[in-house]
């Protein structure tokens, strides 16, 4: 992947365990195959009680309804995670494919921000 590594010692340990802790949480369900912290937290740019977006690159191909159910899904666990440490990760589903732009994403824009401000886990 092409996110800025560079970029990980500018977040904060707390942000990047609890994007850890999220995916764990993920093991089992999804096919998870990482994660890229993305946004204002990965620009070192947020506020005080900023989510914390984070696209979770998924194996396969995926559709639109897959996203809406694996969004609805995981904001459930990130909800779990919220009470448990305070911080809201804001998960964006994505499949490799969609992320490798093999197959077009309904944003490309969003994509292209991810490339340029994320910061793989």
């Amino acid at each position: 992947m092409r996110t800025n590594s560079a970029s990980k010692r500018l977040v904060e340990r707390k942000i990047l365990d609890v994007a850890g802790i999220f995916l764990k949480r993920l093991d089992g369900r999804y096919p998870v195959r990482g994660g890229i912290l993305f946004g204002s937290r990965a620009r070192a740019s947020h506020g005080k009680d900023s989510d914390a977006d984070l696209a979770v690159v998924l194996a396969g191909t995926g559709t639109s309804g897959d996203r809406r159910s694996a969004s609805r899904d995981m904001a459930g666990i990130a909800f779990d995670v919220l009470m448990e440490t305070g911080v809201l990760v804001d998960p964006l589903p994505l499949w490799e494919d969609e992320l490798e732009g093999r197959v077009a994403f309904s944003n490309p824009a969003l994509i292209d921000a991810i490339w340029r401000d994320g910061v793989r886990l």
